[in-house]
Parts: structure tokens; C-alpha cells; sequence
């Protein structure tokens, strides 16, 4: 029977004491002086052994209640499993390297602390016949697969040099990758123990899947050692977004970021916006304990080219957390393409002459103030899909008779991406713009609506039609939310448009007869805005209102800021980009953060080329990837087909990019409670080490010991003490002293009567 404190076993020396005091203070018969002892002789000798079996039993007891107490203190256990009785054990150390495992206490990251108590666990392990390995909770991309050895040299230094990630832990996810390890053929053995160094983290415990038979028959012993001291001081900025329309040089772009306090009490600090590495701006924020507090900086970018930067706070107990990143495609200007049936016979009757001189007045000419929006006219006899996807935007202007290629062409160009801008107008008939709208089927619709033709001829000017309720929250028509619609514009015709209940098409502003005067509707990544009248002075006079140079500039605006701009990804998610200027494979050039440069290929997939970020299924595994493990922003080149080095190559495109940040959830340094994980792992041998603040080595040592014995014997050998106790205090002082006053009493009975006088 083994030990865990052997040292206890002195204690039985102790039984000694008892049978000390049993020689000192031994009973002796008492005499009697009487001259006849013939009846007493009998008697006395009964008393004797009796009172001797008495003493004895009393001297066993006491000598057992020593000795039993001993053994419990040094606590006992059956059916021991230590080290040495021809077992062999296998141990997996989870190291939990999730961000928020970087919070540091007096100067010291829990992530080292968490290294230093998995260096000592494997330090402990059985010299012999044991064979252990190193996971992580959050494994980067690339790293090896966890492989059992008996080189304790290697496990500690795959601890020492296992990284501090950016990304979020799943610690449940994590200890099912352990149990499925532990359950291969070949990595199963007698003795099987799972130890997790975590600082508990309530978001990276979800509940777990039910343990499975291949986990148990042996069932993993699972040591959670918990490593998350709670004084710290946490704040982070957890949103950022960039507001700026189309992202064009020389206009003012917003930066506005959201930072939460997450500690205990109000904190104070400096936010910090930084662009392209220099420092811009900054402002001082107070925020109370769990609050969240808006702040914004405006920056207008000179050089038009791909840009990044963060907003940055001051530092804390958690530094990763302390900035978010973003980054930019500023544009020199934003290519529209004007789409025309014909040239008019003078400009004022041309169909694109309003709408390019409301986009770009000058035309681009020298000496003259450049326009945000520079404006290409073209027939739409001339259209093609590679000429269009020069363009951010194109806008129809009255087109009449659409042929079904130039339908093909326009409608790609949305389904991939493009965004498209309808004027209709004289020309403008319900069939070829119904079939431009709707398709062939409803899934492929562009505009789900149905069109009318608009009434022909001279219309009486007196009758007219004014605007109505505009949907004031949309983007590009909040500046319009205090003009007044009903003044100043009169639409004498438009082209009568009809939106089915269950279509997504967005109604943005109603004419006063309640036909839709501007319409919008998403397809993919594409828009389609749709104005139900024209320029035309005959059908209105919008052309002359002031209300038509800004809202044409920012519905070009909106139909040309790009969402995956001002988005963000998140640290170790795969990131896809998709390419719909290019229908066969190519190879995509990416440079992380770090400078490291990757090629990811390009596949046709869904009418569109994408890029997924890790490649899913690589050409060649062992080749390093791009991956998303590292938080900043990544550009990329699309090559083409073959790289740029090698003959008959297309040009490198325009540099894009995108940005990967941390998960703000990881920010929440909250912690699941002991009882919780108790209830959660009810079904798994679970033991805790903690709390943090007395977590050392000596103690996990502690708990792996008892956690590698059998059946603890503590418990039951001091409920036989507590028996043993009272039992020697009853037999003692009831049943002995009942036993001699009965013996004393029979002996009273032989004794002679007094002699008289």
C-alpha cells in the first residue's frame, strides 16, 4: 500500500505511548486481609484476568487509534497506479497561447508563467517508460503535429519555444483534440493525463461534446492548472471603421474606432490615430468600468495608392489589445463610364451631357480644378466586359433598344462586383429594360420589379409630380434629410415601376403619386440604383434643380466605396478575395505584416476567381503558406496565370489588400468559474490546481501525485478512527466500571462478618 506523505508513518511510533503508560500505571489485585481466603481465592483470581483482558483490550485500542491516525495523515491509497509497477504512462501538456495569455502581473506575461509550470510538470514525470508532448490551444499554420516522446529534452523545448499567438482560444475544442490524440492506436496506455495551463478565460469554454467509448477503458486523468491572476488593469479598442465614400485623395476620410474599459475601475488615456507608421492625432478619453467610448480623427490622404495604419491607446496589462488596424485604397479619382444609345446632334441633347458635366465639369481639361469623378462617355454599341471593368461605375443614360449581348455584358459586370447607375428617359422601353432587370430567372434578377412603358408625346407641363418620402438614413441621401423635396423639382414623366411584395428591391425616394421616383437593389457585390426619370427638360427638371449635382455625386460615392475596405478579418479566420476581372486561374502575390511574401492561387469558382487565405487544399502541403495568423495589414498583386518573371506574362495589376485584427472577444479577461467547469467536465476525471495566486510547482506535484494512486483510503481510515474513540471512551467509562462494580459486588458476599466487640 502506497503513500503520498510517508513521513506521517513516524507518527505510529507514537503507538509506544500507550503501552508507556500501561507499564507505569498497571492494576494490581487488591488484598484482603482476612484470615480466611479459601472463597476469596477464586474470586480474586477471576477479577484478575478479567480486569487484565480489560487492560489489554483498552491497550489495543489505543495503540490502533495511534496507529490508524498516522496512516491517515500519511493518506494511503489501493490499487496504486505510481510510477514503478510495470505501467507505462503518456501525458499531453496543453498550453493555452490565446492573446489574452500575454496579460501581465508585476511585469510577467501568464504565458511565461503558464511555460514555467509546464516545464516543472514535465520535469515530474516518471524517468522512465514515459512519453509526453506539447500542444497548443491556438496552433499557428505550418506548426508540426504533437508526436508522444520519451525525450524530455524536446518536449521542454518545444514549452520553451512554443509562441504567444494573436488568435482566440477554444479550449474545448482543444481538449478534444488532446482526448482524439490520446485515443489513436499506438498513443493509448495504461496511464493517460491531460494538463491544461490556462488562465480560465469564461469565452474559450464552451460546453464540451460528450466524451465517446474510445476515450474511456482508460479514461485521461485532466489537470486544469489555472494561471489567470485577476489584477489587471484592461482596456482595448475593439471597433474601427473608415467612413469616406469612395476613398478618393485630397478628401476628408473618418477614422472612428470604439475602446472599452474592462476593468474594475474608471480609466483614463490617449488615443492615438497613426497612418502609414507617422503619428497624426490623438485624444484623451475616461471611460467607467465596463463602458464603451466612441472616438473619431479625420485625415485627408495626398497620394493616392494603398494606405494603413491603427488607432492605438496607451499601454496596459494586456498590450495586444491596444490597437486595431485598418487599412485604405485611395483612389487619384473614381473612373465612372457614361453609357449612351447615340450621340445627340448638339450637347444639350445628348443624353450624357447633364450627367457628366454634374460628375466632371472641366473634363479633365489642363489648368482647370480636378474633379473627384472622372467621366468617360462611350456608345453602348461598343461595350465590352473588359472595357467595363475599367470603370468603378457606369451609368445608362435613356438607353432604348438593349440587345441581348450588351444585357450579357451589363449584367456579368454587376453579378461580379460592378455597380451600375439607370437613367431612363424618351427611349427608354419596358421590354429591354425589363429584360436587363429581371432575366431570365428570378435568382438572377437584378432588380426584381415590373416595368411599364412610360406615357409618348407631348405631355401638359402644368401636371407634375414632386419627390416624397426619402429614406434619410440611407448613405447617400443623409445630407438631403432637411431639403425640401416638394420644392424646386418637377418630374413631368417617368417610366411607371411597380415592386412586388416579396422583392429586396429598396424603394429610397417615392414620387407624390407613389410610384418610385429612386430605387435600390443588391446582387452579390454588385448595386443597381435605378432613376425612373431623366434629364430630359421634357420629362423634368432635375437637371436644373440643386438638388441633381449632389445627389449624383453621392450616388456615384456610394456605388463606389467598397465594403472589404472598411471591413476587417479576423486573426487566424481564412480570408477569400475574389477577382471578377479574371474567369481562369491565377496566382495572387500576398505579403503579410511581417514582410514575408507567399503565392496563393487563384481558382474559378461560382462565375467568379477566388483566393482563399490558407489555401484549403494546397499543390504542395510542405511548402510554407500565406496564412492569417499575424494581426496588420496584407497587400497583395494579382499576377495572372503564370508569374510576372517568366515570358509572355501580363503586368502586375494595382496593389490591393486587406487588414486582420484580433478577436475583440478575446479582449474579455472574465473568467469561468471552478464550480462551472466542475459542472461542465462532470463527465471527465477532472482536477483543479488553483487558485492562481498559490498555484506552484510543489502543489501540481501534489495533485499529480494523488491523482496517479488508486483508491484513497483517508477518508475511511478516519471514520474508523472516529469509531475506534468513541468506542474506547464508552468501553472505558461505562462498561469497565459497570464490570467492577459487579465483581466488587459478588465479592462482598463471601467476605466474613465483623468480629464482635
Amino acid at each position: 500500500m502506497p503513500f503520498i506523505y510517508p513521513a506521517y508513518l513516524l507518527g505510529t511510533a507514537a503507538a509506544g505511548i500507550p503501552i508507556i503508560i500501561h507499564m507505569i500505571h498497571r492494576r494490581k489485585a487488591p488484598k484482603v486481609l482476612f484470615p480466611t481466603l479459601r472463597f476469596l481465592k477464586a474470586s480474586n483470581e477471576r477479577t484478575s484476568r478479567r480486569q487484565k483482558i480489560q487492560d489489554l483490550l483498552l491497550l489495543l485500542l489505543r495503540v490502533l487509534l495511534f496507529v490508524l491516525l498516522a496512516l491517515a495523515l500519511a493518506e494511503p491509497f489501493l490499487g496504486s497506479r505510481t510510477w514503478g509497477l510495470g505501467k507505462n504512462l503518456h501525458a499531453v501538456v496543453l498550453l493555452d497561447n490565446s492573446y489574452s495569455m500575454g496579460t501581465e502581473h508585476e511585469r510577467k506575461a501568464r504565458f511565461a508563467a503558464a511555460k514555467e509550470l509546464a516545464a516543472a510538470i514535465v520535469d515530474h514525470l516518471p524517468a522512465k517508460g514515459c512519453e509526453a508532448t506539447l500542444m497548443l490551444s491556438y496552433a499557428p499554420h505550418g506548426h508540426p503535429a504533437p508526436i508522444l516522446t520519451s525525450d524530455r529534452e524536446k518536449v521542454l523545448r518545444d514549452i520553451l519555444n512554443a509562441p504567444l499567438s494573436q488568435g482566440q482560444a477554444n479550449l474545448t475544442e482543444a481538449l478534444q483534440r488532446a482526448y482524439d490524440f490520446l485515443a489513436e492506436e499506438g498513443n493509448k496506455a495504461a496511464t493517460m493525463e491531460i494538463y491544461v495551463l490556462t488562465d480560465l478565460q469564461r469565452n474559450a469554454w464552451p460546453a464540451p461534446h460528450p466524451l465517446e467509448p474510445k476515450h474511456k477503458n482508460p479514461q485521461p486523468t485532466l489537470i486544469v492548472v489555472d494561471c489567470g491572476r485577476e489584477d489587471y488593469r484592461n482596456l482595448a479598442v475593439i471597433e474601427l471603421e473608415v467612413h469616406g465614400g469612395a476613398y478618393v485623395r485630397n478628401t476628408e476620410i473618418t477614422f472612428q474606432a470604439k475602446v472599452h474599459n474592462l476593468s474594475r475601475s474608471t480609466a483614463t488615456t490617449n488615443a492615438v490615430l497613426f497612418v502609414d507608421q507617422q503619428k497624426q492625432n490623438s485624444s484623451r478619453l475616461e471611460i467607467p468600468p465596463d463602458h464603451r467610448v466612441p472616438v473619431s480623427f479625420h485625415h485627408k490622404f495626398a497620394d493616392a495608392g494603398f494606405h494603413s495604419g491603427w488607432i492605438e491607446i496607451e499601454s496596459d496589462s494586456l498590450a495586444l489589445d491596444n490597437r486595431r488596424d485598418f487599412c485604405a485604397l485611395i483612389q487619384d479619382h473614381i473612373p465612372v463610364l457614361i453609357l449612351r444609345e447615340s450621340e445627340g446632334a448638339i450637347p444639350q441633347l445628348d443624353p450624357a451631357f447633364f450627367i457628366a458635366k454634374a460628375l466632371d465639369p472641366f473634363g479633365g481639361e489642363a489648368g482647370r480644378p480636378a474633379s473627384t469623378v472622372r467621366t468617360t462617355i462611350g456608345d453602348i454599341g461598343q461595350l465590352t466586359l473588359d472595357s467595363l471593368r475599367k470603370f468603378k461605375a457606369a451609368v445608362l443614360m435613356d438607353l432604348g433598344s438593349l440587345q441581348p449581348p450588351h444585357v450579357g455584358v451589363l449584367r456579368q459586370y454587376v453579378q461580379q462586383g460592378g455597380r451600375l447607375l439607370i437613367f431612363c428617359g424618351p427611349a427608354t422601353r419596358a421590354k429591354g429594360l425589363s429584360e436587363l432587370l429581371n432575366g431570365d430567372k428570378p435568382a438572377n434578377a437584378l432588380m426584381p420589379v415590373q416595368v411599364q412603358d412610360a406615357p409618348q408625346g407631348i405631355l401638359d407641363r402644368k401636371e407634375f409630380r414632386t419627390l416624397v418620402r426619402l429614406a434619410d438614413t440611407h448613405p447617400a441621401l443623409q445630407v438631403f434629410r432637411e431639403y425640401p423635396l416638394h420644392q424646386g423639382l418637377k418630374v413631368y414623366n417617368a417610366v411607371p415601376i411597380d415592386v412586388p411584395d416579396n422583392s429586396p428591391t429598396k424603394i429610397l425616394i417615392e414620387l407624390s403619386d407613389g410610384r418610385p421616383f429612386l430605387l435600390e437593389n443588391r446582387v452579390g457585390d454588385g448595386r443597381v440604383v435605378l432613376v425612373t426619370t431623366s434629364t430630359d427638360p421634357d420629362w423634368s427638371s432635375l437637371a436644373a434643380s440643386r438638388f441633381f449635382v449632389p445627389l449624383v455625386h453621392k450616388l456615384v460615392y456610394y456605388l463606389t466605396q467598397r465594403e472589404e475596405v472598411k471591413s476587417g478579418h479576423l486573426v487566424g479566420r481564412p480570408v477569400t478575395i475574389s477577382l471578377p476581372e479574371a474567369v481562369a486561374r491565377a496566382t495572387i502575390q500576398v505579403r503579410d505584416p511581417n514582410g514575408d511574401i507567399r503565392d496563393v492561387p487563384a481558382r474559378p469558382s461560382g462565375g467568379l476567381t477566388r483566393a482563399t487565405i490558407p489555401d484549403p487544399s494546397p499543390e504542395d502541403p510542405k511548402k510554407p503558406q500565406a496564412n492569417t495568423d499575424t494581426r496588420g495589414a496584407y497587400t497583395y498583386l494579382v499576377l495572372g496565370p503564370a508569374r510576372p518573371t517568366e515570358p509572355g506574362t501580363t503586368e502586375p495589376r494595382t496593389e490591393q489588400g486587406f487588414v486582420v485584427n484580433p478577436d475583440p472577444q478575446e479582449s474579455d479577461l472574465a473568467k469561468i468559474a471552478e464550480s462551472e467547469l466542475t459542472r461542465q467536465f462532470a463527465a471527465h476525471n477532472l482536477h483543479y490546481v488553483g487558485p492562481p495566486d498559490s498555484v506552484t510547482p510543489a502543489l501540481i506535484q501534489a495533485t499529480i501525485d494523488k491523482t496517479r494512486q488508486g483508491v484513497p483510503l483517508r477518508e475511511l481510515i478516519l471514520y474508523v478512527v472516529l469509531f475506534i474513540a468513541i468506542f474506547e471512551t464508552f468501553f472505558a467509562n461505562r462498561i469497565v466500571p459497570a464490570l467492577q462494580s459487579a465483581e466488587e459486588r459478588r465479592a462482598s458476599r463471601f467476605a466474613p462478618a465483623p468480629a464482635e466487640g
